[in-house]
């Protein structure tokens, strides 16, 4: 498993073994509530991310690559655990999904329940998630889908790997298509 990967699984899982306690649902709710890391509410999950990220990856001024995918990959997380007791999250390839083969997914249960045309909304979203080069725009964009993904039955998806893939999006342009093929991939195929 790659660092980013590691980094996430460790705070996911310091997240969730904190159970009910008031500081973990003051980070959570921080981080759902924080569209950035820079953001006021994010503040709350800065010692979490601090302890758990390696000095290399921390920056002085304007968050680094790392801090923003690591962020990402935890508000998502974030905003599907909430109401759950049961802990959303697994890096287990038998126990999860990645975060576009769980969009899938709901494309064909759409599909099932209202016919041929029940995916155009979310497939729309896809595409257009897809043409997206700002990091900040493709992370709003990740938000949207995982509500939608909540409210309609995501089940355990890999955030550790998501983070990855965020991370591999800022390196360069062709990091970037890369990983955009790789999610139209995992919609699409």
């Amino acid at each position: 498993m790659s660092e980013i990967r590691t980094i996430t699984d460790r705070i996911i899982r310091q997240l969730y073994r904190d159970g009910g306690s008031t500081i973990r649902k003051e980070v959570l709710a921080g981080v759902r509530a924080g569209t950035s890391l820079t953001s006021p509410r994010a503040r709350a999950f800065w010692p979490v991310l601090m302890e758990n990220m390696p000095n290399k990856y921390l920056a002085s001024t304007k968050p680094t690559f790392e801090e923003k995918a690591e962020y990402c990959a935890v508000r998502l997380y974030a905003i599907h655990q909430q109401g759950n007791d049961v802990c959303i999250y697994s890096n287990e390839k038998s126990e999860s999904d990645t975060f576009f083969v769980a969009l899938k997914k709901l494309r064909y249960k759409f599909i099932r329940e209202k016919g041929k045309d029940g995916s155009k909304a979310l497939d729309r979203r896809i595409q257009a998630l897809l043409s997206m080069s700002n990091f900040d725009g493709i992370s709003n964009s990740l938000v949207q889908l995982e509500k939608i993904g909540k409210a309609n039955g995501f089940e355990k998806i890999d955030y550790s790997q998501l983070a990855q893939d965020l991370l591999n999006l800022q390196y360069s342009y062709e990091s970037a298509n890369g990983i955009r093929l790789k999610w139209g991939r995992e919609y699409f195929s």
